[in-house]
């Protein structure tokens, strides 16, 4: 049965549940499969060439591609069987149900557990067979003797480093059909084997966990559309640098980039395994059609740290470990790059607190307290030749943690783009500061979500309100673990003068009361914040509010007198979706901080109401306001003024 030559109506049926056609993968012992994927994941493997029959081996290869399922179509009648488990204990088979398929959970890819496993197994036993046959290693030599043939192994590669017989026999007795396992789960599987090494204390070598103590990092989905956000606008780029590449799974999806426009990658690692693994698999993937360098050396620590008197304090082996990275010759020379892609950025900063201390000594520019993982992004912006960008792609938790106050702040000013998919951060930020406009949203499978600031929203010095009103703002939103980007990227400048009185805000319900009672109404009903706009802090209730925007027709504003709402005589200009702070144009006009009924929020209760429940509410342009201002506090504006001062326009 060859593609395309499927019984009638199957592939219908198939993209009925919801399913892409994907790769034909094999022939594997005589049987071929087509993949079908979900949300760019392999879903079914359905059988095209080969015994439809034999259940037993199209379950090892659906079950190898990370497949949750397999089918086989049958003159008979199609048969469907789940391949959540390893082809030792199978899912009795079944014929699918009309309903849709994409209903089922898919588990994470049971061939990933079982290569780990069998990987760790692989490990202890070539440790005892490195150590009796000699005795004069030190760790990293072993390491690397130790995995070696693992590597080898999984990529099918030749080398000096020749895997067992048993270990090839226990690949089979596992139900595993290597060919068919896809390159980046063979990556994904050594990432997470990656989290355990060998750890060598003078004669005795014992396995025991490595920092990072994960590697997974983002799925498969995310790494793809992160790679293929950066690999636009490739326009005079020769030179793009990966730091923390680790196991070359975002090798694998930015190189079908870089070998398209010619682009030299760049990578390097802390960790010689990873190191060791990521080059086999892309020149087992690319070969010449990519141009690309890797080097097993620290992104975070420099050489040239090294050259001061308080380098002496750090241990040899310590320094042995860290692997300083010496720019003038780590990659022939070239020490600036036209990008750095950070995708990874699960690197520990040392191993050693003595060290630690030193070398956070040596990056005091950002402060103390932010993670070490973020780091990177100072360091690769460091590393930027002129008008080059960093694009850095974390969780999004770690850009909410009150640690990362000071990353925040050496972010704003740098920030371009900041876009949320999947529960992760992608960030694109330039060496120098320039003049280019924001961009806000969801990065998602069919059209991207975007919403566009002015770039002086993310910077700090562009706020209007004097100290120590500013101070203590900041201060309590960044302890209450607030983004200040995300704080201030609800800044807005209106083109013509309009207000918004807090007190003509109503919930989910009244709105949709009024507009059951006439259609009309919905004209006038303007969302106040949006679900995309708004920073969750646990509540959804800031997501629910509405304005309403101008006279409302007879039915809906007796309705609204009836909910006790006072709707406007006459029309109010209300901002944007999703505003949380407004201020002025190049004038003194302070941004207001107010509660639900319209009063300004005295400074004792900054920290204990949450922000969900508060509304930054303001006055755009309003000369009455800053004459009131320059009336009430001629010596400047305090928080206490601030408390004091109405929000409604005089």
């Amino acid at each position: 049965m060859n593609r395309g030559t499927a019984p009638d109506g199957l592939f219908a049926r198939l993209a009925g549940w919801g399913l892409v056609r994907g790769p034909l993968a094999g022939p594997f012992d005589g049987q071929a499969v087509e993949v079908w994927l979900r949300d760019g994941e392999p879903a079914i493997a359905v059988l095209t060439e080969g015994d439809p029959d034999d259940l037993e081996g199209l379950h090892r290869i659906a079950w190898s591609l990370g497949c949750s399922r397999a089918l086989a179509p049958h003159r008979k009648g199609d048969v469907l069987i789940r391949t959540a488990g390893p082809p030792s204990e199978p899912a009795p088979p079944r014929h699918p149900a009309p309903g849709r398929i994409d209903a089922m959970p898919v588990p994470v890819p049971g061939v990933v557990n079982a290569l780990v496993r069998l990987a760790g197994t692989w490990r202890e036993r070539l440790l005892r067979q490195c150590l009796a046959g000699h005795l004069d290693w030190t760790e990293a030599d072993l390491n690397l003797a130790v995995e070696a043939p693992i590597a080898a192994l999984l990529l099918g590669t030749a080398g000096d480093c020749v895997p067992t017989a048993r270990m090839r026999a226990e690949i089979g007795a596992a139900g595993v059909v290597l060919d068919a396992v896809p390159p980046g789960l063979l990556a994904l599987v050594w990432d997470i084997h990656l989290a355990r090494g060998v750890h060598l204390a003078g004669a005795d070598a014992s396995v025991g966990p490595r920092p990072p103590a994960d590697r997974a990092g983002p799925d498969r989905v995310v790494l793809r559309r992160f790679a293929a956000w950066a690999g636009t606008d490739t326009d005079g780029i020769d030179r793009v640098l990966v730091p923390a590449c680790g196991a070359g799974r975002f090798l694998l999806a930015y190189g079908r980039w870089a070998a398209v426009h010619n682009i030299h990658l760049y990578a390097l690692d802390p960790d010689p395994r990873a190191v060791l693994f990521a080059g086999a698999l892309v020149e087992r993937e690319f070969g010449s059609r990519l141009a690309y360098t890797l080097r097993a050396s620290h992104p975070l620590v420099d050489a040239d740290l090294y050259n001061d008197p308080l380098a002496r304090l750090i241990p040899e082996d310590a320094r042995a470990r860290l692997r300083p990275a010496d720019w003038s010759s780590l990659f022939g020379g070239i020490d600036h790059f036209d990008r750095v892609l950070i995708a990874d950025p699960a690197v520990p900063l040392t191993r050693r607190r003595a060290v630690q201390r030193y070398i956070e000594g040596g990056y005091a520019t950002m402060t103390a307290g932010a993670d070490p993982a973020l780091l990177l992004v100072e360091a690769g912006a460091r590393r930027l030749a002129p008008g080059g960008r960093v694009f850095a792609l974390y969780q999004a938790s770690a850009y909410r943690v009150p640690s990362a106050v000071a990353f925040r702040r050496w972010l704003a000013p740098r920030a371009d783009v900041l876009i949320t998919m999947a529960g992760y951060c992608a960030v694109k930020v330039s060496a120098e500061s320039i003049p280019t406009p924001i961009l806000a949203g969801s990065l998602g499978e069919g059209a991207s979500v975007m919403r566009s600031y002015p770039r002086s929203a993310l910077d700090i010095g562009s706020w209007t309100v004097t100290d120590p009103a500013r101070a203590a703002l900041l201060t309590r939103l960044e302890a209450g673990g607030a983004p200040l980007g995300e704080v201030l990227l609800g800044g807005v400048r209106a083109p013509a003068p309009a207000g918004l009185d807090p007190a003509l805000l109503i919930d989910t319900r009244a709105r949709l009361l009024l507009l059951r009672a006439d259609r009309r109404a919905a004209r006038a009903i303007r969302p106040l914040i949006a679900p995309v706009d708004v920073v969750r802090f646990g509540s959804a209730r800031a997501a629910s509010r509405f304005a309403i925007a101008g006279p409302l027709p007879p039915r809906a504003r007796r309705l609204a007198l009836e909910l006790g709402l006072e709707p406007p005589e006459t029309d109010l200009l209300p901002p944007p979706s999703g505003p949380r702070l407004l201020f002025a144009e190049g004038a003194p006009t302070p941004a207001f901080l107010c509660d639900p009924f319209g009063r300004a929020v005295p400074t004792a209760d900054l920290g204990t109401i949450a922000p969900a429940d508060l509304f930054l509410a303001g006055l755009l342009h309003a000369a009455p306001v800053a004459a009131l201002i320059a009336e009430r506090c001629p010596g400047g504006l305090s928080v206490r003024c601030l408390a004091r001062l109405p929000v409604r326009l005089p």
